[in-house]
């Protein structure tokens, strides 16, 4: 085998080895790998995560394996989720006051606590709130229980 063969297996391992780090999260199958995420740090799309049996998204300890530098959760679910989604679907979450509420692909919901718009009703008229029906105008007052027509 070549240096350069040799080179690219370790690549290829050492980025698998990061991306499995996060399987255990509800999402993470579903998410990582997909794209690269990128350390905030270095550019790096090395990033694992310290506990590999952590199974929390708000208890994420992240590493990056090229610099080693450690991101807390929030940071750790951002570089994840604008990997993904793009800094543009990202919004805070009204429930747990997080930057990981996403709405795009059909995905509305936030990445940290589970928050899902889906799974909200108008309290004025009962019906299911859609992701055109997200009112971030006030962020002393959640007016996601309100669907547009009744705002």
């Amino acid at each position: 085998m070549t240096t350069r063969n040799r080179d690219i297996d370790k690549a290829l391992w050492d980025k698998r080895y990061c991306d499995a780090s996060f399987y255990e999260i509800p999402w993470g199958r579903q998410l990582i790998g997909t794209k690269y995420i990128k350390c905030s740090k270095c550019g790096s799309n090395l990033l694992y995560q310290k506990d590999r049996a952590n199974f929390e998204p708000t208890e994420i300890i992240g590493k990056c394996l090229d610099c080693q530098t450690e991101f807390n959760a929030d940071q750790t679910l951002e570089m994840i989720l604008d990997a993904e989604f793009g800094d543009d679907a990202m919004s805070f979450c009204l429930s747990c006051v997080r930057y990981t509420f996403i709405c795009a692909y059909e995905t509305c919901r936030c990445f940290a606590c589970g928050l899902s718009l889906e799974e909200k009703l108008c309290v004025a008229c009962g019906e299911r709130l859609a992701s055109t029906d997200r009112i971030y105008t006030c962020p002393f007052i959640v007016h996601l229980d309100f669907c547009s027509s009744c705002w």
